[in-house]
Formats: structure tokens, C-alpha cells, sequence
């Protein structure tokens, strides 16, 4: 039964097309002062955003309710918080993007997004741990807070994928001092978890 469940969530998370998050901020809401024309603060108004993720193109669809619906399709302009371009492995809930301008907090996500987040955080850290494990055996040293930390909140679909990553290779170049095979090894076991989206 394991084994089957282990199989369907394999292919639910690879067949994903495209993940979906939700957000929301608050900003002044004007509305006209009766006669004159002039406009005045009527309070602040929640404003809601669905952020969609095409995994293949690498493109943003906006869905915006504000007063009226606002619908933006393929995007590439979208940014993290370190300006670089955003790739599905810098999105996870707590992550901050410039969306149009605008630092938006990725809130909530679907559930099959969720689940996919979860899925590739479960296997990233569990190599990161056979690394560690691995380099323990060469090396007394204490190892540097940079790949110990946990980046992310600790809920589910919070952990950074791109932290866990880029902690996975710092690991593997120390592990390659004492045993280069074996750490080639672990790189192609990256690679299949994250697939051909990994270089």
C-alpha cells in the first residue's frame, strides 16, 4: 500500500503543470468627496492576487479581484526579493516576489502545489542529510550555519526549495575533497529529483 501511494503522489507531482499561490494586501481606499470632485481616504481595502506558475514556460498569470477582475497572462518580468528572475524552485508560502512592482508575500498554496513543494523539499533534505552524514566521516569540523539552516517557514509548502539546493551543492563540493565518485554520484541523484530543469 505504501509503495502504491508513493507511485501516485510520483505522478501527481510530476504531471503538475503549473503552481498556484495566493496573496493579499492592504492599501488606501479613496472614494469621491460628495460635490467637489476631490477624492478622500475611505479606510484601507484588502486586495487579493492569485499567482499561477507555468512550470514548463516559466511564466506568471496575475488574477487580480479588485474592484473589478484583472487578468495578466505571461509574465516574465516577475523578480524575487534578490532581483534575479524567478524559477519554480525559488516559490514556496513566506516567499516574497516583486510582482508589477509591488513585494507580495506568496500566503497561501493549492493543494496540489502543496503537495509538490513538499515532495521535492522531502527528497533535497534527505540528501542533504546523507551528505552531511557522509562528510562526518571525513571531516571534524563543525559544519558552517550556511548549510545547516532550515530557510523557510516551518509549515507545510514553506520550505525553500532554492536554499535546500544550493546547500545540497555546497555539501557535495566539500564531500568531492574526500570523495569525488561519491559525490558525483549524489549530483545525479539532484538531478533526477529536480529533473531537466537542473543544470
Amino acid at each position: 500500500y505504501g509503495r502504491r501511494r508513493n507511485l501516485e503522489e510520483e505522478a501527481a507531482v510530476n504531471g503538475l503543470a503549473q503552481l498556484t499561490f495566493k496573496s493579499w494586501w492592504y492599501e488606501d481606499k479613496e472614494e469621491p468627496c460628495g460635490g467637489n470632485g476631490e477624492e478622500v481616504g475611505a479606510g484601507l481595502a484588502k486586495r487579493y492576487v492569485t499567482v499561477n506558475f507555468n512550470i514548463e514556460s516559466q511564466t506568471f498569470e496575475l488574477h487580480m479581484d479588485n474592484d473589478q477582475e484583472i487578468s495578466l497572462y505571461n509574465l516574465t518580468s516577475v523578480t524575487a526579493k534578490n532581483g534575479l528572475p524567478v524559477e519554480c524552485w525559488d516559490l514556496h508560502i513566506g516567499a516574497k516576489l516583486n510582482l508589477l512592482g509591488k513585494s507580495t508575500t506568496l500566503q497561501q498554496g493549492s493543494m496540489s502545489t502543496v503537495r509538490w513543494l513538499d515532495h521535492h523539499a522531502k527528497r533535497l533534505t534527505k540528501v542533504k542529510g546523507l551528505l552531511e552524514t557522509q562528510l562526518k566521516k571525513y571531516s571534524t569540523s563543525t559544519l558552517p550555519t550556511s548549510v545547516t539552516y532550515s530557510k523557510g517557514l516551518k509549515t507545510r509548502g514553506g520550505a525553500s526549495l532554492r536554499a535546500l539546493m544550493d546547500q545540497t551543492e555546497e555539501l557535495r563540493l566539500m564531500l568531492a575533497r574526500y570523495r569525488p565518485k561519491l559525490a558525483d554520484s549524489i549530483t545525479l541523484e539532484v538531478a533526477d529529483i529536480l529533473g531537466y530543469q537542473y543544470e
